[in-house]
């Protein structure tokens, strides 16, 4: 089309980029990150070898951008260009010659977030208020000055920003013999002659900002925008009779290592050489808020086996409240060991599911314990019996075959249960600190290991490679999905991807079918969610805040029971199918639900179709969190956003949580992990055992209840969540490991460019003789792109300098 802007996009891994002769041709050229950073290879042959002796003799590599003088060169989300040590940053620098470079970011500085992101700190209540009525205390605390906060983070970084890509004088020199004046000397205020006091920031500093950084103010914002409103609480959950069994286990392991070390000697998990084992049973204790199936039986055996022997010890030295408090975990222990429930779903790795009215011939060949109303199964389970009564509906008894099917999936799962004490479960008691088991310090075995079933998914043979075969149970009679990435998928191709299934038959009206419903599950986040789910995902869209893909998993599998649409946003997928998912979910509507690893929810995201937003465990901390929420209350949000986070009530979890709303900036900034902290390190050494009534170990009372039970079987929407997209690791690394791509340009292509014409001329050329009219912008997920358009340059800043690269 005449007068439009031509285009060139580069984020195909395997394409080679176009000669420079090629490249001038377009107005704007973008590029993604990652291919931005392959002309890295710049001098180096196909084996990445670069060769400092005759080069001239081998086949090298060389980038067409070091043959273009760009006009301008703009980096989304630029931050990281701080660090002179990227790839990316290495190509921008050495490769790319541009009049203008522009970075473009709402984080320009490193721990330096918008105003909004102080705003959970500074509220320190739960029922949290407009961000327009406490942002003048946000600016008031920002004023005060703080040595070891600003000498280390947003000051240096915007320091290197200056200096390394942008270029700016006097902090980058111009030419050959000029000397870049000392950041440091400058923009803080000294008031000793001689020796550096960091008692400020000076006024060059301030002078340097106005002329490097072009802002929007957020009273600007407020007039220009008028963003719908949001509201954020906390929702506390009565934890049910599993989730109190699981925070037990936990409270029992860190009781058994803190007594019988007494406190102090190196097998102590809160000693100084411990840090590597704490930070990860701390990260498995806020995950097991959810759900958690790490520890076997074994483990807790070993666990009260351990303690009791140092009970009956003489010569011990603990006081006389830890051994009262070791005593209390190991009555509790009982109750633990006494649960077959807890045994089949840690045995299964699966998450308990509550039914009722369950066909009575069938109960006794699907139940995880001796419930039988309501009957206690896993959501692996109850998919496949849903998918055989779907599939028989035309049939006279959907039912029939329910029991052998039962008995077949839960086979393996009972023998194991008669054995007792496994290998596995064996080797699982090795300990690698004093009364912790090793599970506790390793990861929970990933749930995606086993398949989420639907009516319509294929069938493979292959054997998961991460559970041991005796501690898996679905995989009696039902084998992994195969999972399939396309090169190249569009929203259609997603929408492909969801098979169709017979939805128009139902059960008849006299079929005892019809009454059997889900009452329940083992985790009252879980119950909670799906609920909230149920109530508003035909209105509105939802995001989902997950930490540990395991919680991701089992969230997935239950909206797939329920037949609710809906994506998983998970840190194993490309940028490709990151970029394809978050298009699909804002435009697609059939896509009720985006599950999200709250670790991906700070790179830009524009998420604004959802309303509803809830986090699975509280985030504490501060800037993540309101980073998160941003995904969704943004430009283009027209529904108010109803953020909740979940917590238990009466746990560590809602301890952790207060602590840190209570934490200053400052604070939290000096923890480099939430665990850091010396007040959250004693919430954790302090934890006491959660009081279990026995009377809710059997019926109705062991269940965090729904408060709309869901049919089961032939449910209307059926198959409108079978998505066969699975964003997790392979959990079959050797059969289906994928190949290596190979990007570099063929020998073809390079000796097709050697003999392209290299001379031509157009409007502003410099001593290359190529094109100096193009923009070149990096974008995260896009990538680069090289634009035509005239903007004037803008000068001013410190006596010597000559500003025109731009922070926006």
């Amino acid at each position: 089309m005449e007068g439009a802007l031509r285009i060139l996009v580069m984020e195909d891994m395997k394409r080679a980029l176009p000669s420079a002769e090629a490249l001038r041709n377009y107005d704007v050229i973008i590029f993604s990150r990652t291919r931005f950073e392959q002309e890295s290879r710049d001098g180096s042959d196909d084996e990445g070898r670069r060769l400092t002796s005759s080069p001239a003799m081998y086949d090298l590599y060389s980038s067409p951008l070091k043959q273009l003088h760009f006009l301008r060169v703009i980096i989304d989300e630029g931050h990281s260009f701080s660090s002179p040590n990227t790839n990316a940053a290495r190509v921008a620098d050495k490769l790319v010659r541009a009049d203008y470079r522009w970075v473009v970011s709402g984080t320009p500085a490193k721990d330096l977030l918008g105003i909004e992101m102080d705003l959970a700190a500074i509220e320190g209540t739960v029922e949290r208020q407009s961000a327009t009525s406490l942002r003048d205390l946000a600016v008031e605390q920002r004023k005060q000055f703080s040595l070891e906060e600003e000498s280390s983070g947003a000051a240096k970084s915007l320091g290197l920003l200056a200096s390394h890509f942008l270029k700016v004088r006097p902090w980058a020199g111009a030419g050959i013999g000029e000397k870049p004046a000392e950041w440091e000397e400058y923009i803080y205020r000294h008031e000793h002659l001689r020796r550096r006091t960091f008692s400020g920031f000076s006024l060059c500093f301030r002078s340097t900002l106005e002329a490097m950084v072009v802002k929007t103010r957020p009273e600007d914002v407020d007039r220009d925008i008028e963003l719908p409103p949001l509201s954020h609480r906390i929702v506390r959950l009565e934890p049910s009779f599993y989730d109190k069994l699981i925070a037990n286990v936990f409270i029992l392991v860190l009781t058994a290592n803190a007594v019988t070390s007494e406190r102090t000697d190196a097998d102590y998990l809160f000693h100084k050489n411990s840090q590597k084992p704490r930070y990860q049973l701390i990260a498995n204790l806020r995950q097991s808020a959810f759900f958690w199936t790490g520890f076997s039986k074994a483990d807790v055996a070993a666990a009260v086996e351990h303690s009791i022997k140092y009970l009956t010890k003489d010569g011990t030295s603990c006081t006389e409240e830890d051994r009262q408090l070791l005593n209390e975990c190991v009555t509790i222990a009982g109750t633990i060991l006494r649960s077959q429930g807890w045994e089949s779903m840690s045995k299964s790795h699966e998450m308990g599911l509550f039914l009722q009215k369950w066909p009575a011939e069938s109960a006794d060949f699907w139940t995880f314990d001796d419930s039988r109303e309501p009957l206690l199964t896993g959501v692996s389970q109850a998919l496949q019996a849903q998918a055989h009564v779907n599939g028989n509906l035309h049939s006279a008894d959907p039912s029939e075959g329910l029991p052998g099917i039962g008995l077949r999936a839960l086979t393996s799962l009972r023998a194991e249960m008669a054995e007792g004490v496994t290998a596995q479960d064996a080797k699982n008691e090795t300990t690698m600190k004093m009364g912790v088991p090793s599970s506790s310090v390793h990861g929970e075995p990933p749930a995606a290991s086993r398949p989420t079933l639907s009516v319509n998914t294929k069938i493979s043979p292959k054997k998961s490679s991460t559970i041991p075969a005796k501690r898996r149970t679905s995989e009696t009679t039902v084998r992994p999905v195969e999972t399939h990435y396309a090169a190249k998928s569009t929203d259609a191709s997603l929408e492909k991807r969801i098979q169709p299934v017979d939805n128009q038959t139902e059960l008849s009206m006299g079929s005892p079918l019809r009454k059997t419903q889900v009452v329940g599950t083992t985790s009252a986040k879980l119950s909670y969610l799906l609920d909230r789910v149920m109530e508003f995902h035909e209105e509105e869209k939802i995001l989902i805040f997950y930490d540990g893909e395991n919680s991701a998993y089992y969230i997935a599998q239950a909206l797939e029971l329920l037949d609710v649409p809906h994506l998983i946003y998970a840190k194993t997928l490309t940028a490709q199918q990151r970029s394809e998912y978050v298009v699909v979910f804002d435009q697609n509507e059939k896509f009720r639900v985006l599950l999200m690893d709250v670790k991906q929810a700070a790179y830009g995201l524009n998420l604004s179709s959802a309303s509803r937003v809830f986090f699975v465990n509280p985030v504490c901390r501060p800037n993540i969190e309101a980073q998160a929420i941003k995904r969704a209350h943004r430009i283009g949000q027209t529904r108010p956003v109803e953020v909740e986070t979940l917590v238990l009530e009466g746990t560590i979890e809602e301890a952790m949580l207060e602590r840190a709303n209570a934490m200053t900036r400052y604070e939290h900034f000096d923890a480099k992990t939430l665990e850091d902290d010396e007040k959250i390190q004693r919430i954790i050494q302090q934890a006491r055992v959660v009081h279990v009534d026995l009377d809710d170990a059997t019926g109705y009372g062991q269940m965090a209840r729904l408060q709309t039970p869901q049919q089961l079987f032939a449910r209307p929407n059926r198959g409108a969540a079978s998505f066969l997209e699975n964003p997790f690791p392979n959990p079959f690394p050797s059969a289906s490991k994928p190949s290596k791509i190979d990007s570099r340009p063929t020998k073809r292509q390079r000796q097709k460019r050697s003999v392209e014409p290299s001379s031509f001329t157009c409007g502003g050329s410099d001593e290359t003789g190529l094109s100096s009219d193009i923009d070149l912008t990096l974008a995260p997920h896009v990538g680069l792109s090289l634009g035509a358009s005239s903007i004037p340059s803008s000068s001013g800043g410190p006596p010597g300098a000559q500003i025109t690269p731009k922070i926006v």
